[in-house]
């Protein structure tokens, strides 16, 4: 519903970027919605590191933050099946012939079973 807001307000700004849904459905996989979450970098120290809190929950229930790691180590923290809790905020944008609302990670809790 806030997508579907955001476009009509786009459209009726003047923008004619083209609208890139926050909720997509791949044909074969309509009761599988897909999103794009944005997890923004920062630069420290020549290494790029998340600026979002990242976390991982173990089956005991022990949480421990992830601190300070390389963003190409992110891949190996998401194994298929993997349930994330996410705290983040809505950002529209209109940049490039490209406009929609980007979901920005600021928490991410990584459940590890």
């Amino acid at each position: 519903a806030c997508d579907n807001v955001a476009r009509k307000l786009s459209s009726e700004s003047g923008s004619g970027s083209d609208w890139r849904p926050i909720v997509t459905r791949k044909e074969g996989f309509f009761n599988y919605p897909t999103i794009r979450l944005h997890i923004p970098t920062t630069v420290c120290e020549e290494i790029s590191i998340y600026a979002t809190e990242i976390y991982q929950k173990e089956s005991s229930g022990f949480v421990q933050r992830l601190l300070e790691f390389d963003v190409t180590e992110l891949d190996s923290l998401f194994k298929p099946g993997t349930f994330v809790d996410a705290v983040f905020s809505l950002d529209p944008y209109d940049y490039h012939q490209n406009a929609g609302i980007k979901l920005v990670a600021k928490k991410l809790i990584i459940h590890c079973m």
